[in-house]
């Protein structure tokens, strides 16, 4: 049976080849975690007495390894922030296109402006029309060289057709911003419109105003799609139809040179309109005399010396 304890001479034999193996360190890795500088990668030899140790290897810069943190996610007050800024400017334009219309339509009422002078004494009557309407004092070409009557119906009829002007411009506004001008433009009217029901003519009464004001916006589509008709077609007689429906209120007894000076007018403003901007309908505006078309009317046709010639 073999012993299991090694003899003395293979030990003896064992420790001699052993010390004859030469001693190899192990590679030495340094390695700086977290770091913005390149770490190194260097090995160490077994010292010699005739060859000392070689240098570390540097390796070329490289960028740091850290992976990229994402953006913080926004708290609840800065959201709430966030909103109120997105809720901010939309107020923002609500008031800026409240001010622009307001000054835009005081211009509009400014032409068919008229007073009723009895309406602020007592026991004065106040004249009529002969429709039953009440006559008041006012001036401009409207009044004096067309000779329209001064009342609510002829102020009304004035203001729209004027509001209806600049609202062929506000069109070119971009579909967002448009409702905005318009919707303001139109509460300012139907405002003043009830103002002067009570001022001017002492309908106290909150419920006839209200179908007077029913009835007033019934007139103003019907005036609009009568004006875009003329516009669309580019018919001076359908723009003149409409203008004669809506100003002179279908009368027989029009004036029809001061017609056609209206026509002339209509087409003048809103030529003139397509170069200004909104920036300057916002600074201010003034609606021109109507009676300086009348050098345009009164130019003959060259058509009218060709005459029309043989019919086939």
């Amino acid at each position: 049976m073999a012993s299991k304890t090694p003899c003395t001479a293979c030990l003896r034999l064992l420790r001699q080849h052993t010390q004859k193996l030469p001693y190899r360190p192990p590679p030495l890795l340094t390695h700086r975690f977290l770091s913005t500088s390149p770490f190194r990668l260097s090995t160490q030899s077994s010292p010699t007495p005739s060859s000392p140790s070689p240098a570390p290897l540097s390796t070329p810069s490289t960028p740091s390894t850290t992976p990229p943190t994402s953006p913080p996610k926004p708290s609840t007050t800065t959201k709430i922030a966030q909103e109120l800024r997105r809720l901010a400017g939309n107020t923002t334009e609500t008031y800026v296109a409240y001010g622009v219309t307001e000054n835009l339509y005081k211009e509009c009422a400014r032409v068919g402006h008229y007073t009723v002078p009895q309406a602020g004494v007592k026991g004065e009557k106040v004249p009529k029309t002969a429709s039953g309407e009440d006559l008041g004092v006012g001036e401009g070409w409207w009044y004096d060289e067309l000779h329209l009557p001064p009342t609510f119906s002829t102020w009304s009829q004035l203001t729209i057709l004027h509001i209806h002007l600049l609202t062929t411009h506000l069109r070119r506004l971009p579909p967002a911003h448009f409702p905005t001008y318009h919707r303001h433009l139109l509460d300012h009217f139907f405002h003043d419109a009830e103002n002067r029901m009570l001022v001017n003519h002492h309908i106290t009464a909150g419920s006839i105003r209200s179908r007077y004001l029913k009835d007033l916006f019934v007139q103003y589509r019907g005036a609009v799609a009568a004006y875009d008709e003329g516009f669309a077609r580019g018919s001076d007689a359908v723009l003149a139809a409409a203008l004669w429906r809506n100003l002179w209120a279908a009368r027989p007894d029009v004036d029809w040179w001061g017609l056609a000076v209206v026509v002339s007018y209509v087409r003048r403003v809103v030529k003139g309109l397509e170069g200004v901007g909104l920036e300057d309908l916002g600074a201010g505006m003034r609606f021109g005399e109507p009676g300086v078309e009348g050098k345009v009317v009164d130019r003959r046709s060259k058509l009218w010396d060709e005459g029309f010639g043989e019919q086939p």
